[in-house]
């Protein structure tokens, strides 16, 4: 038996028969869930036939992704999906990209799509996670909590971050043992969206997820959108945005109020203004509410000053309560770095 095989097979004990562990260029373990392809009625009651945007990279449809079934730790300058494992932090993006395109061909910083996939996924088969978001347990939860790694400096202190998939099996995506764990309450970078002055900018289906395609600021894969869900160069007329009115996020199409500012409300109160309709394809995203339903109380918060570049974190911290879940999005400067953001290394390819 191979040292790859030996490796493979131990993980696979920890992990469960039910999970994939996947080896990096450095023949060293991820533990990994695959997602097999779906459709975008899969996840919208209501949507289209048309295959979900994660699952299309470059023009081509993939089978399945594969999603770090943890928030990442670091070893050396690779990222690796372990359990109880103290998560990699206080890094800013482009240097956690960095450590996922260490790990070769198909690695790649967790896009737009991919997170929007499952948290979709979650929602429409009532399996909303639980996880860290009230100090080292969920706000719903009194009885449980996971293991502490770090404390606030209150008198008597407070968890602050646990570890990997320390949490109860409420925190998984599905409900299983074999599920993605603390999406909820786990903050991580995503590829693949950002605004600039608050007009809302993607990359086609899933193209972020090909590391080769640059996710810097002058980027020509970053594309806005049109009323109906076309791809535009950024800066074309009547292209979508976020503006702050009335009391809400809005989309629209003339920002009313523009103000480097940070703005947040419930992600299922977020509206289009007048005249304006949002396409399936951010609904697809999770950038805007799929229905007039319950969305986990989670909140979504956006900044459209002139000149201004967000990228975001999802899923909330700690110390965000029934606000964090995993319709969360927080906008976040390009280099900004917390101990409150990971990151996942999600996969595409053969194996």
């Amino acid at each position: 038996m191979s040292n790859y095989d030996i490796v493979k097979n131990v993980v696979k004990m920890t992990a469960g028969l039910t999970n994939d562990v996947l080896l990096d260029n450095q023949l060293l373990p991820s533990i990994m869930v695959k997602i097999p392809k779906f459709t975008i009625a899969d996840v919208i009651t209501g949507g289209s036939t048309n295959t979900h945007p994660a699952f299309i990279i470059n023009g081509t449809e993939v089978p399945y992704i594969y999603v770090s079934k943890y928030r990442n730790c670091k070893y050396g300058d690779l990222l690796y999906s372990l359990p109880l494992e103290s998560i990699k932090a206080d890094t800013s993006f482009a240097k956690l990209t960095g450590y996922c395109v260490n790990k070769g061909t198909g690695w790649h910083v967790m896009t737009i799509a991919e997170y929007a996939a499952v948290a979709l996924w979650c929602r429409q088969n009532a399996t909303m996670p639980k996880g860290n978001n009230d100090h080292g347990k969920d706000i719903t939860e009194s009885t449980y909590q996971a293991i502490p790694i770090s404390y606030s400096t209150d008198t008597p202190p407070k968890v602050n971050r646990v570890l990997s998939g320390s949490g109860p099996v409420t925190w998984s995506h599905d409900g299983a043992p074999s599920g993605i764990w603390d999406l909820n309450g786990g903050n991580i970078f995503l590829a693949g969206y950002r605004t600039v002055a608050g007009e809302i900018q993607i990359m086609e289906n899933n193209n972020a997820a090909d590391s080769t395609v640059s996710q810097g600021t002058g980027s020509s894969a970053w594309k806005a959108v049109l009323m109906d869900g076309t791809l535009v160069a950024p800066g074309t007329t009547d292209t979508l945005k976020w503006d702050y009115a009335g009391g809400v996020i809005t989309l629209c199409k003339t920002i009313t109020t523009q103000a480097n500012t940070f703005r947040n409300t419930q992600f299922k109160n977020i509206v289009c203004a007048a005249g304006v309709t949002c396409p399936e394809l951010l609904k697809a995203l999770a950038l805007y509410p799929a229905d007039n339903g319950e969305h986990g109380g989670d909140y979504f918060s956006m900044n459209n000053g002139a000149g201004i570049e967000k990228l975001c974190v999802r899923g909330g911290d700690y110390t965000n309560g029934a606000s964090a879940g995993v319709f969360y999005l927080l906008a976040i400067d390009r280099d900004e770095a917390s101990a409150n953001y990971g990151i996942r290394s999600n996969y595409y390819g053969s194996v």
